[in-house]
């Protein structure tokens, strides 16, 4: 608007370069009174936010659930609104909550969500794997190579791609076959140069950065992607989840071998789950 207003203020008998303060103060205190527009749409989507977020109607409906795609699409945790939007708003898409986060962050405005709504990590010394990337200094182009790999995988933080030890890479995160999980990702078609990159990333960045962190410790809440071993409680048996509805039993040898890895599991039987 600032190319409209220096062609249009001649006609309106101001001189067009006035400073843009003076333009747009208000004619109470001896200003032109032109609108700021970027601050008007912060204002009325602010306003939309304050209205409608969690009122039930259509609007806010539509809202959380573009809210919650947008929270996929980045992979970041907490709220994404008050991240530096210069340097992470190649991670998503053009969308309305993109267009806030950019005004909120250039006018240093602090829009905050319940942490109900956004996501966090599920294990103690968990991380978000975009966070990870930027810390380690990987180029924009990289990680939305990266993101997109991420997507596809179905993954968000550090536990996502571990086993249950924390040490571990889970060799599914490095296949070419999509990812499960109980969240809903986008639909990601990577080229094969994309995830030949992605596998070579997690291969190390995982062994460089876990001694860095805290131990990858007991889950917070519950994990959104599949697990196909269990264990009883008592750790006397341990159940292998199977295709159609499907699962193989472990019993403990009584033995009580002493070994390197730990206790011994011999399979007893596959039952069905009811």
């Amino acid at each position: 608007m600032g190319s409209v207003y220096f062609n249009a203020l001649p006609f309106l008998g101001y001189n067009r370069n006035i400073n843009k303060a003076y333009r747009t103060l208000p004619t109470d205190f001896q200003g032109i009174g032109l609108k700021n527009w970027s601050i008007e749409k912060l204002g009325k989507d602010t306003a939309v936010l304050l209205r409608h977020w969690q009122s039930g109607s259509a609007l806010g409906c539509a809202l959380e659930f573009v809210y919650e795609a947008f929270l996929m699409e980045v992979g970041l945790d907490g709220n994404i609104l008050t991240q530096k939007y210069d340097k992470f708003h190649h991670l998503a898409t053009h969308s309305w909550f993109k267009i806030l986060w950019q005004y909120a962050d250039k006018y240093e405005l602090s829009i905050t969500f319940h942490h109900r709504f956004n996501l966090g990590p599920i294990r103690q010394g968990d991380m978000a794997l975009m966070y990870l990337f930027d810390r380690l200094g990987y180029s924009s182009d990289s990680m939305e190579i990266l993101n997109r790999c991420r997507r596809f995988h179905c993954v968000h933080s550090l536990a996502d791609i571990l086993r249950a030890d924390g040490k571990t890479i889970d060799p599914v995160v490095l296949s070419s076959q999509p990812g499960e999980s109980t969240r809903l990702f986008s639909w990601e078609q990577p080229t094969q140069s994309d995830l030949r990159f992605w596998c070579t990333t997690i291969k190390s960045v995982v062994p460089r950065i876990l001694p860095a962190l805290t131990t990858i410790g007991n889950y917070t809440s519950t994990p959104h992607r599949p697990y196909k071993w269990l264990a009883s409680q008592d750790k006397h048996h341990v159940y292998h989840l199977l295709p159609n509805n499907r699962f193989t039993i472990y019993r403990r040898d009584a033995l009580q071998r002493t070994m390197r890895s730990g206790a011994r599991y011999t399979k007893i039987s596959t039952a069905t789950r009811r």
